[in-house]
């Protein structure tokens, strides 16, 4: 099809743990194509069917041929541009699981370069894209994979620079994009950051590009991926700095919705407000903004319209925040702000510096083990109103036509927040007091939170099953179960206690802050990106989503 120029899209992750149904896509990329977007990227890293490969994406909820065909051909007359988006390189934990790619394995989720048989399954994966795109252009991935040539790589050949092998595998996928007629583009933080010296580009100023180090295809373009900053003259700098490699570029900002299940809307307006003016002078080859799902995909993208719209006015360069309010209930019939009451937030967490700025106590508070207490020190004592107030304020909006099951959802999280923010230090305080009646008074809150966990899952699920495949709702099940059965145990623990005396050890325990920064640890929300890393401290791994 046709193209606008520059591209103007967004990105859409149906690859981790949630896949968005195809009615649920289109109904998305209505709202879209409504505010002005032309471009739709289906990020997918093996959720799409590869010819004579069953194991790829098997029990992930990939799309057909079938399906992907469908959400092109509904797309194209809104004026969209359908663009896949798959991993060549890293980002593979899943196809991982299976026995049958272990041959093509590397070292953590990335693929084995210069081996042939990894580039026979790269070559089936372009072949079936071909077969359900129009599009000639294709994001390829090849992002993060920093331990390239450290694992089997190395056992089979012995060291090998990683920049050499990252540029040959390089150019093997492109010539195979090629041999489909696509034109690929990938994330350009490892080259940038190989032909910077090997430094960090995120937050320092990036040194000149050493140009005797870059070999890139000429026909490649790079992505500059930045969904951090806020400030224009950081873009403006990056821009600058990715244009000297010589290849087209396009811009990635994000909206944020990921490692969560509340978006944060306040951050992303004021991340898009400064990427797109930097964009406006620096006219990238194409733009786009990125909807994240990592850690299970928990938040919906429907969360984030109120960025995505307001994004759009910035890019037609308006800024008249009544104009956007007005615009965006017109649109969706919910005032805008009462849309991003969602965010759990007011905005003002997003005072301090951008790489913080993104919270998710509604999270890692909801999984703080009640006896463990991990996160306990952030607690101020004012989250039981504040999730009350939320609830309040979230509810009205549960029998919303299109909209509805998202806001119950949240608004029963929020009730069960209400219980279970404080329990672990309510507990903790009162067993170390000995404060029997306290503690024989919290044994009814045990049950309530669990209930309130009970009826959150419902209304998750109900949520879920209305927009994305089955397929992923197990792993939400599994973590809100094993936080049923938790809370039960614990309540049947000091039961124990109160009739025996018997100790519980982990509230014998004392509780650190969990930033290991002593005296200067303040109260307040954090991120904690994984749900692992708030479920238990014997818990670690690398999640796949």
């Amino acid at each position: 099809m046709k193209q606008k120029t520059p591209a103007f899209g967004v990105m859409l992750d149906v690859s981790r743990n949630g896949v968005l149904t195809v009615e649920s896509i289109k109904a998305m990329a209505q709202d879209l194509a409504r505010m002005g977007y032309n471009t739709l990227m289906l990020y997918t890293e093996d959720t799409y069917e590869v010819q004579d490969e069953p194991y790829f994406g098997h029990l992930r909820g990939r799309y057909s041929m079938e399906e992907l065909r469908e959400i092109v051909a509904f797309c194209e007359p809104l004026g969209l541009e359908v663009i896949p988006c798959v991993q060549s390189l890293a980002h593979l934990y899943t196809l991982f699981r299976w026995p049958r790619f272990n041959a093509l394995r590397d070292i953590d989720d990335i693929l084995l370069a210069d081996e042939e048989e990894t580039y026979v399954l790269i070559e089936k994966m372009f072949a079936s894209l071909r077969k359900a795109f129009t599009s000639k252009k294709i994001h390829i991935g090849m992002d993060e994979a920093a331990h390239v040539g450290l694992g089997n790589y190395l056992k089979k050949h012995g060291y090998t620079e990683p920049y050499s092998i990252l540029c040959r595998h390089l150019a093997r996928v492109c010539e195979i994009a090629k041999k489909y007629d696509f034109e690929p583009m990938l994330w350009g933080d490892m080259f940038l950051s190989l032909c910077n010296h090997d430094r960090v580009i995120f937050d320092d100023a990036p040194t000149e590009p050493d140009q005797d180090k870059l070999v890139l295809p000429e026909k490649v373009s790079l992505v500059y991926w930045d969904y951090y900053h806020t400030e224009k003259e950081h873009f403006d700098m990056m821009l600058s700095t990715y244009k000297k490699l010589g290849r087209p570029v396009w811009f990635a900002g994000g909206a944020w919705k990921w490692g969560s299940f509340s978006p944060d809307n306040a951050f992303s307006l004021r991340h898009a407000k400064g990427a797109l003016a930097a964009c406006r002078e620096n006219a990238p080859a194409g733009i786009f903004f990125t909807v994240w799902g990592d850690d299970g995909a928990e938040c919906l993208p429907q969360a984030v319209l109120p960025a995505l719209y307001a994004a759009a006015c910035y890019y037609r360069g308006e800024t008249d925040e009544a104009v956007i309010r007005e615009g965006f209930e017109a649109q969706f019939g919910i005032p805008f702000d009462d849309f991003r009451l969602l965010d759990l937030n007011d905005g003002t967490e997003t005072g301090v510096r951008a790489q913080d700025a993104v919270f998710n106590p509604e999270k890692y508070l909801l999984y703080n083990d009640p006896f463990l207490g991990l996160y306990d020190p952030t607690l101020t004592g004012e989250e039981p109103a504040k999730f009350a107030h939320y609830a309040a304020r979230l509810a009205p909006y549960g029998d919303h036509p299109r909209f509805g099951k998202l806001f119950a959802s949240m608004t029963a999280l929020c009730r069960a927040l209400t219980l279970k923010a404080t329990l672990g230090k309510d507990t903790r305080k009162a067993y170390l007091a000995g404060d029997k009646a306290a503690l024989s008074a919290l044994l009814p809150r045990y049950t309530a939170c669990r209930e309130a966990v009970g009826d959150f899952l419902r209304a998750y699920r109900a949520m879920w099953l209305a927009d994305q495949k089955p397929f992923g709702l197990e792993v939400q099940e599994l973590r809100l179960g094993g936080l049923m059965a938790r809370l039960d145990a614990c309540r049947e623990r000091l039961a124990a206690h109160l009739e025996t005396g018997e100790e519980i050890a982990e509230l014998e325990e004392p509780v650190l802050d969990h930033k290991c920064e002593g005296e200067a640890f303040r109260a307040g929300p954090v991120r904690i990106p994984k749900w692992y890393t708030a479920a238990s401290p014997n818990l670690i791994f690398d999640s796949p989503v």
